[in-house]
């Protein structure tokens, strides 16, 4: 398979549900799934965020190594744009300095970091509206059932004076429809969501009626003419469930997308001022900027990319931290540069470069 097919078929929500029903298929519920898929990616992903850190980590000494230079160079070319540039590419080159490496290595991480984003939220809220009416489908099959059940068996339904007992009909249909849901809720639900194809928000847990009629005239279960029949079954079954579970979550998820992802950021930041002795501005805006967009793409998305946003924050922060203790301390570390001066090939040891 070439590269081309391949990322072709991970940009595919087909990718990501064979993915996730593989692993459906092993634990039996879709939260746990999302969770163990977020896990897989990021493990897999771990020599990638090595080389990135590794990168970065070169990158930073040696700038830290060239900065006198370079500072003389600015303050010779003030108003020069050009033989500034020229004179930096002259110092990059002594230091066998490559930019262009670094720039790849960022844009890999990124390339790759923002495919797997950007695929699986398209990809999970295209599927939820699938999913969402396909396990609603199961409960309709069961009304069904249960409704023509309490037609040949009248007789099971009737008072003493042989009149049919109503009563006694809606809470058998009641019953049916309700352990239904309660069944699939091993399956589809997480924790106090009661649907995660659905957002975890005060929304219905049932799906929509117009994603409901295209999927079931989509798929044979209903003709155009009994649509009027088809109706008063959806709402039946929508007043029996929410009558029970009304509503499908209660935020927190969106919340702690938020929350979480901000920890992670505070931690990982934290950690490189500690290693460099240097503070990153950039950082305190990410640090506001990073939470915003995830409890954004959390609000607007389903419960399930939300734990993808959760679980993949923890990782990172997780991961991220033990690289950065197993690289050590970069303040503090001798580095070995090797550089051309005339002819002679000089080798120096910087140690503290950066002091803070």
């Amino acid at each position: 398979m070439g590269m081309l097919e391949f990322s072709q078929m991970l940009i595919t929500k087909a990718f990501w549900e064979k993915c996730i029903n593989w692993l459906v298929d092993w634990v039996g519920n879709y939260g746990w799934a999302i969770i163990l898929l977020t896990i897989a990616l990021k493990l897999i992903l771990i020599p990638l965020e090595i080389l990135q850190k590794n990168t970065n980590k070169k990158n930073s000494r040696m700038q830290a190594i060239m900065q006198p230079e370079l500072q003389k160079v600015q303050q010779q070319f003030p108003g020069d744009r050009n033989k500034l540039n020229q004179k930096q590419m002259e110092l990059a080159k002594k230091y066998n300095f490559n930019m262009t490496g670094t720039c790849l290595t960022l844009l890999l991480t990124m390339a790759v970091t923002i495919t797997i984003f950007s695929s699986l939220f398209i990809g999970l809220n295209s599927l939820s509206k699938k999913q969402e009416s396909i396990a609603f489908n199961e409960i309709y099959q069961t009304y069904i059932t249960a409704k023509d059940y309490t037609v040949t068996h009248e007789n099971e339904f009737l008072n003493e004076d042989l009149t049919v007992n109503q009563q006694a009909i809606d809470e058998y249909i009641s019953s049916q429809v309700t352990e239904k849901f309660n069944e699939q809720s091993k399956k589809y639900s997480f924790m106090w969501v009661k649907n995660v194809w659905k957002g975890d928000t005060t929304t219905s847990p049932i799906v929509s009626y117009s994603s409901f009629e295209s999927y079931a005239l989509k798929n044979g279960i209903v003709l155009e003419e009994n649509l009027e029949v088809f109706k008063q079954d959806y709402d039946a079954i929508t007043n029996i469930i929410e009558s029970k579970y009304k509503y499908n979550g209660c935020y927190l998820l969106i919340i702690l997308s938020g929350v979480i992802t901000f920890l992670a950021q505070f931690l990982q930041t934290k950690i490189q001022q500690k290693k460099t002795g240097v503070k990153n501005p950039a950082s305190k805006t990410m640090l506001i900027i990073m939470p915003i967009f995830m409890i954004i793409f959390a609000a607007s998305s389903s419960a399930l990319f939300t734990l993808y946003i959760i679980a993949n924050s923890i990782m990172s922060a997780v991961i991220s931290t033990i690289i950065d203790l197993c690289q050590g301390n970069d303040k503090n570390e001798p580095t070995k540069v090797v550089y051309k001066k005339g002819n002679t090939e000089v080798v120096e040891y910087s140690r503290n470069y950066n002091k803070g």
